[in-house]
């Protein structure tokens, strides 16, 4: 064993010592086989000369230990220690790391340029080159890559020409030296591997609306007062093709639910009542609610053409309650670095449908990116259990909230305001998990 002293200046603030491999004291092949077991190991340990980091000067910390004086008769270990060995490097299997260079991006129509690497290591923790991988993007396999001296093969890809999530892979289908990397999200600590595409958030109010069903009637009737109503009616949602099946003027829920169905809506986006008389036996009135999921409902028309009665026949829709979109609105990354997050915007409702054949909810979601760093913008978080937070929080308080909502379903809500015509003023809120009563933080 040796032990030796060396000063080492610091540079910019960083003080490097290098340690050297000692020498294989044996021969390379030992017995008639290959030694690749000759282990040496160093202990290093640092003596701070001053007491910049709070140490008194003379006293033993050992590198990773700064924050503690240790004296040196109470060393026994410690310290930043290194070992070597004869054995050849060689890849290690699931060594591998994969990262991407940002994990999000602002839409445009030419895209934005995205950096893939995926690192394979040997048994010392080193980058290892001449190792294979295959990077997939968004579903669909780009390159096989080749890993470098520094152990890294790198991807450059365009990505961010539409809104949406790319998650980014490595694959091992053939003759991949590399394992493979499946993707990941972002958490307090990691930024993840997928690619959020995002839309500029645009001047508004966001956060969770709850959804409201569509309500509407149906009434069939002979005017004049005559009580002699007959025949039936046909549907058309949003100037689709009229139903195949007729509601009878009498009909009851099924019957009225079928001709519902038989239009250009997928089954059971509407449900009625049975009619019923509204006066007397020349009204007929239907009540139907949209289906869960289905919010908003586009217009629906009835037909009058085969109606009967003595009078004028008309058949009218009105609406009584009007419907609303379910919007979820969950935060989804935090960077510091330019002050904005990402929101997830999840819009289900009828989405336009109805020109063809199986309209029927669908849920749309939408990436957005919010900057939260202007001097005038106003905060509010869920309280802690000292007090501090809530109504009036401050950035610092929003930023350490956000930072450790790594959760996919903790809604971000708030308002933009940067119009001309608007107050100016910002604001943003963290809410708490889709049960309502779990705190994102």
């Amino acid at each position: 064993m040796t032990i030796s002293s060396t000063p080492v200046i610091t540079s910019g603030g960083t003080a490097v010592y290098t340690v050297a491999a000692a020498s294989d004291t044996l021969p390379a092949v030992v017995g008639g086989a290959a030694n690749t077991g000759n282990w040496c190991s160093s202990e290093v340990t640092i003596t701070m000369a001053g007491t910049g980091t709070g140490n008194t000067t003379g006293n033993w910390a050992p590198l990773g230990h700064a924050s503690s004086g240790v004296t040196l008769a109470g060393l026994t270990s410690g310290g930043y220690n290194t070992s070597w060995s004869d054995a050849v490097a060689a890849y290690t299997t699931a060594s591998d790391t994969l990262a991407v260079s940002s994990n999000h991006g602002i839409v445009s129509t030419t895209g934005s340029l995205f950096d893939a690497t995926a690192t394979a290591y040997d048994q010392y923790g080193r980058g290892i080159a001449a190792q294979t991988t295959t990077f997939n993007v968004g579903g669909s396999g780009a390159i096989t890559a080749t890993t470098g001296t520094n152990g890294q093969a790198v991807y450059t890809f365009v990505s961010c020409t539409a809104n949406g999530a790319v998650d980014v892979i490595t694959t091992k289908a053939g003759a991949e030296t590399m394992s493979a990397q499946a993707v990941s999200t972002p958490s307090a600590t990691a930024e993840g591997t997928t690619i959020y595409c995002a839309s500029a958030a645009a001047d508004g109010a966001f956060g969770n609306v709850a959804e409201i069903r569509e309500v509407f009637t149906v009434t069939m009737d002979t005017d004049g007062g005559a009580t002699d109503l007959g025949g039936s009616t046909k549907f058309s949602y949003n100037g689709g093709a009229v139903s195949g099946t007729a509601a009878t003027f009498d009909d009851d829920a099924a019957g009225m639910g079928t001709a519902m169905d038989t239009t250009t809506l997928a089954n059971n986006m509407i449900e009625c009542t049975a009619t019923a008389n509204s006066g007397d036996a020349g009204t007929k009135v239907s009540t139907c609610t949209g289906a869960a999921g289905t919010g908003d409902l586009a217009t629906i028309t009835c037909t009058t053409a085969d109606l009967t009665g003595t009078g004028t026949e008309t058949c009218t829709i009105a609406v009584t309650t009007a419907g609303r979109d379910g919007v979820t609105s969950h935060f989804v990354d935090h960077d510091a670095g330019d002050n904005s997050l990402i929101g997830k915007r999840i819009i289900t409702g009828m989405q336009g449908c109805g020109a063809t054949e199986g309209c029927t909810s669908a849920a749309v979601t939408t990436y957005i990116k919010y900057l939260y760093g202007e001097s005038n913008a106003v905060y509010q978080t869920i309280p802690t259990a000292s007090g501090t937070g809530g109504s009036g929080a401050t950035q610092a308080e929003f930023v350490a909230e956000i930072a450790a909502a790594a959760q996919a379903d903790c809604e971000i809500y708030g308002s933009i305001r940067n119009g001309a015509l608007t107050t100016g003023v910002d604001a943003f809120g963290l809410g708490f998990r889709n049960d309502g009563t779990t705190e994102c933080s």
